[in-house]
């Protein structure tokens, strides 16, 4: 996508507006999506964004298990209910990101 969120976003509510079905076709996306020009900008690959890709990923991963945990107190089987994810998996993802899970017990880790 050559544009910025918000445009693609907007795209995106557009041909849901104007699609007849469950279904977006080609026809409700507008021109300039659908018609390849000239872009002053090359997209880059995900070769090129990769390394930084997984690293904005887990740092978002990091933070939502984080103020997941903070919500729940630290209770760990609630936090993974909350998650989608079992028990050992809460745990292995707490030892990844390096947490101590008993500064959840507060509810105030990083605070």
């Amino acid at each position: 996508w050559p544009g910025n969120i918000r445009q693609l976003i907007n795209v995106v509510e557009r041909a849901k507006i104007l699609a007849d079905d469950y279904e977006v076709l080609l026809e409700d996306l507008p021109g300039e999506v659908t018609t390849p020009g000239n872009r002053e900008t090359e997209i880059p690959s995900l070769a090129q964004i990769g390394p930084a890709l997984t690293h904005d990923l887990t740092a978002v991963q990091r933070t939502h298990i984080v103020e997941v945990l903070n919500r729940e107190r630290g209770n760990k089987a609630r936090s993974a209910r909350a998650l989608g994810v079992n028990r050992r998996t809460l745990y292995r993802l707490i030892e990844k990101h390096g947490l101590d899970s008993a500064d959840f017990s507060d509810g105030g880790y990083g605070a």
